[in-house]
């Protein structure tokens, strides 16, 4: 049984198994529009970014 360890060591885990060219978290309590992934992406692209946030 894996131990509860919180955010922090989730998202960690997370970023050592994605495969991905960009990587983005969420919080529970966060709200989203439908296309911020994709304007994030077009922002970061378009401008030759490695980090983008809106």
């Amino acid at each position: 049984m894996r131990k509860i360890c919180g955010v922090a060591i989730a998202r960690q885990g997370g970023i050592l198994l994605s495969q991905g060219t960009y990587i983005g978290f969420i919080d529970p309590d966060d709200w989203i529009e439908k296309d911020m992934f994709g304007k994030m992406v077009n922002c970061a692209e378009s401008n030759n970014c490695r980090y983008c946030d809106l």
